[in-house]
């Protein structure tokens, strides 16, 4: 459950790259790439689909989040 257990969202905005931090730089811009894709509707890089069966990933998310418990008023 990665959404569960990542804690709270750091500040990014104060971070400050060396030559060295190059792969966070590029693997955050194939992430930010392949989030437009799916906005468009398109698949990520990686997703393979039977072309034959036009279908959609289920992920549950709406069945996940009913769990979640709900704290007391």
């Amino acid at each position: 459950m990665a959404w569960e257990t990542q804690g709270p969202i750091a500040d990014r905005t104060r971070e400050r790259f060396d030559l060295f931090d190059r792969g966070i730089v590029m693997l955050r811009e194939v992430m930010m790439r392949e989030m437009k894709r799916v906005q468009q509707g398109l698949d990520p890089m990686g997703v393979i689909r039977d072309p034959s069966q036009n279908t959609m990933v289920d992920t549950h998310l709406m069945e996940s989040i009913a769990q979640v418990p709900r704290p007391a008023p």
